[in-house]
């Protein structure tokens, strides 16, 4: 956390107000609201926006009911989504579990399973795979993240390439595009983030 307010360059005066990743980026929004936060694939968000998305990804937790302590899966490449969802999913109060996008159906079954997670984060591309996956789990929603997400004018190119490579991905399941999820209002949340944890999947 240090290294991370050192490399922002956040005024002393306001280091002591900053607690958690949650404080981080409100202190980074304050001061430098359009400066690129992070880049992925030519595509870039700024600290403004990775704020109101991961709040967006928080409220859109807590008016599904997840409860303080309720683990999220997210099974994510290196894609701008990734971070965005787990500090969403952080600032709700939730443990995010941080999983292999490329695990097979069977390997993906036994995390969710090990794990407890009540929702999964999906690459669109490997929907396939996470679908068959959740079966016997307590996974009740899925929130779909296409190859597009935040590559501007790109967006619907990037899609459709995908969708031609890997073929159409047709939902049987309670999912929502990431679009959905990131377009609800941020409402203000019941949770305190300080008390939030973030965890890896090991097995």
């Amino acid at each position: 956390m240090a290294k991370l307010i050192e490399n922002l360059a956040i005024p002393k005066e306001d280091v002591e107000n900053v607690k958690n990743i949650s404080d981080l980026v409100e202190q980074a929004v304050m001061y430098w609201p359009d400066k690129v936060a992070m880049t992925s694939l030519g595509g870039k968000v700024s600290y403004k926006k990775m704020n109101q998305d991961s709040k967006a990804v928080a409220s859109w937790l807590e008016s599904n009911d997840f409860k303080k302590g309720d683990r999220i899966a997210v099974a994510l490449p290196n894609v701008l989504a990734n971070p965005i969802a787990i500090l969403g999913i952080v600032r709700a109060g939730l443990i995010a579990v941080c999983l292999n996008p490329l695990y097979t159906s069977d390997e993906l079954g036994y995390a969710l399973q090990d794990s407890g997670a009540k929702c999964l984060f999906a690459f669109e591309p490997f929907f396939d795979v996470a679908q068959k996956a959740i079966s016997g789990t307590a996974i009740e929603h899925m929130v779909i993240v296409t190859p597009g997400e935040y590559l501007g004018i790109r967006s619907s190119l990037v899609n459709v390439a995908a969708r031609l490579k890997f073929g159409k991905k047709e939902s049987i399941f309670n999912a929502v595009k990431w679009n959905k999820v990131i377009s609800k209002k941020a409402q203000p949340l019941q949770a305190d983030s300080r008390t939030s944890i973030t965890a890896g999947y090991r097995h």
